[in-house]
């Protein structure tokens, strides 16, 4: 093995161990490495060559088996070795490409929340999700349920201190394209572009592709693009923690209003809305043709949502979350048998998460050992 073979092993070692270790544990393991002597190191190479072929992971498999061991090694978004690491930007093509995508759909609503309003339509969903993780699920593209597929928001935070990180008016769009089912059954096993996360500033265009993978319960990201933006506006210093960080605050707002749309009584809070007329004309040279085009716009009050989850008439029931998981128990009766009861979803969406675990398999530790 040359040098400059063991270099570039090396680095798809470092690159492979990044997402489930600390910056320190990585440093110490790299360090470790680079002082192997190459026969230690070939046989390294032999040994992991022979495990990728006797357990033949899938893209899937891997990124299941590097959540468990980031849970294991304590490591999260900020801490991980990849963390500070630059984000891939798209090549020019791959820009191109996903912008002809998004030009290809308009969006049909324009949604405006106030900060602390925003926090408040995120909590619902947030206490479902595994905060270990701390991502924003993909169940909607596997269910059927994505109620606004090209939609405008603008979340005013002005009335949020800037130290706790509000200040500003945030305004973007997310675009999911109408084929997106069938680019998820075309590539079953792989990472798939369904839409994009788009940022506007004059006719400058930044694009965060959302990418979804069957059987992964999140969203994924792992590049950025652009769109008409000089090489000089490029951000070359952003981090991996940072595009993350950006990616999971814009979505989880989206994703809270399309989980919102599918509660019938949240729902309503959005069906108050205005008509906003824009026109589309012909290109220049020929005659001119206006065409009329509405977009509805929607205000979103915080305690509008809370009350739509969380009231009603009757027996007063707060539920703070829109959809939970019963774990699977031992149901004891007074005759003194008991039965197990599979663990199962309940909420007002819980056939979505249904859905979702149609052909999944749960494995249920019992306390006196062994698994069902």
């Amino acid at each position: 093995m040359t040098a400059n073979e063991r270099k570039l092993f090396e680095s798809g070692i470092s690159e492979g161990f990044a997402p489930i270790l600390t910056k320190e544990k990585h440093a110490e393991f790299m360090a470790k490495m680079r002082s192997m002597p190459d026969c230690d190191f070939e046989q390294l190479i032999a040994e992991i060559a022979h495990y990728d072929e006797e357990q033949q992971m899938t893209y899937r498999d891997y990124l299941e088996a590097s959540m468990q061991l980031q849970k294991m090694s304590g490591v999260n978004n900020t801490n991980s070795a990849i963390s500070g690491n630059k984000v891939r930007y798209m090549t020019k093509q791959e820009c191109d490409d996903l912008w002809k995508d998004i030009c290809k759909s308009r969006p049909s609503d324009s949604i405006f929340l106030k900060g602390e309003d925003d926090i408040k339509l995120c909590s619902a969903w947030r206490k479902s999700v595994k905060e270990e993780y701390g991502g924003i699920p993909s169940d909607l593209f596997f269910a059927d349920g994505i109620p606004l597929m090209d939609c405008e928001i603008t979340v005013d935070e002005r009335d949020i201190p800037p130290e706790s990180g509000g200040g500003n008016i945030v305004s973007y769009r997310v675009v999911i394209f109408p084929d997106y089912k069938e680019r998820i059954m075309q590539a079953p096993d792989e990472p798939v572009t369904v839409g994009s996360i788009v940022v506007t500033a004059k006719d400058r265009h930044i694009l965060v592709p959302i990418i979804v993978l069957k059987g992964f319960d999140y969203m994924l990201s792992s590049c950025i693009g652009y769109h008409n933006l000089p090489e000089q506006y490029v951000d070359k210093y952003l981090t991996v923690s940072e595009l993350s960080q950006m990616k999971n605050a814009l979505l989880s707002t989206w994703y809270g209003i399309q989980i919102s749309l599918l509660h019938p009584k949240v729902k309503e809070v959005f069906s108050h809305h205005s008509r906003v007329r824009t026109y589309d004309s012909a290109s220049k040279g020929k005659k001119r043709k206006r065409t009329t085009r509405y977009i509805r716009t929607h205000v979103i009050k915080g305690d509008e949502v809370e009350e739509a989850i969380c009231g009603g008439s009757g027996r007063q029931i707060n539920r703070h979350t829109l959809v939970w998981y019963v774990i699977g128990h031992w149901r004891h009766y007074s005759n003194g048998t008991k039965v197990f009861v599979k663990g199962y979803w309940k909420g007002t969406l819980r056939n979505l998460k249904q859905n979702i675990d149609e052909g999944r398999n749960r494995i249920i530790v019992l306390p006196e050992g062994g698994t069902i």
